[in-house]
């Protein structure tokens, strides 16, 4: 099943990109010599979704890694989240992801039915 059948078929899908940025945070406030900020004091930003960041961020995308999150919720209220992961070394491919993550979470609602 696809997204489009399932939503048709009473589900609600959610499905969310999150991107590395080449973005850093300094993590205290001191700047030292020659303006330089030891690395210990440098904070990565962590994945993030472009709805999270400003608009005049999303120019400082990664092409590569990343990971999208499918959760679908069953017209019986049964809930369940599922990650699809990309590597560093892999550029990101949207519609892969979704369909990685999408194939785990039907899996996963599958296995919770069975459990009740």
């Amino acid at each position: 099943m696809n997204i489009e059948e399932l939503r048709k078929n009473g589900f609600r899908v959610r499905v969310t990109h999150y991107r590395p940025y080449n973005l850093v945070r300094v993590t205290q406030s001191t700047v030292h010599e020659e303006g330089l900020v030891p690395a210990e004091e440098i904070d990565y930003l962590p994945a993030m979704a472009k709805h999270e960041l400003p608009a005049e961020l999303h120019k400082y995308v990664k092409t590569h890694g990343g990971y999208t999150v499918v959760e679908l919720t069953s017209p019986d209220g049964v809930e369940v989240s599922e990650v699809s992961d990309c590597s560093a070394t892999e550029p990101f491919n949207r519609r892969r992801g979704v369909t990685i993550a999408l194939g785990r979470a039907l899996t996963a609602l599958k296995q919770a039915k069975e459990a009740k």
